[in-house]
């Protein structure tokens, strides 16, 4: 037996950042804006690197 697909709907559109391969913070780490330092990628083992977007 066949079910119909639905396409749910959009109630709203949230703010969409993409990354390229050229930048050093892919997921899972998280690009940080921190003071005195500016933008980090923190890593999922809590080390950081510059972000390099």
């Amino acid at each position: 037996m066949k079910l119909n697909y639905v396409k749910p709907a959009v109630l709203e559109h949230a703010p969409i950042a993409f990354e390229t391969a050229v930048s050093s913070c892919n997921p899972p780490s998280v690009p940080v804006n921190a003071p005195g330092i500016g933008d980090i990628c923190v890593n999922p083992d809590q080390t950081w690197e510059p972000y390099n977007p």
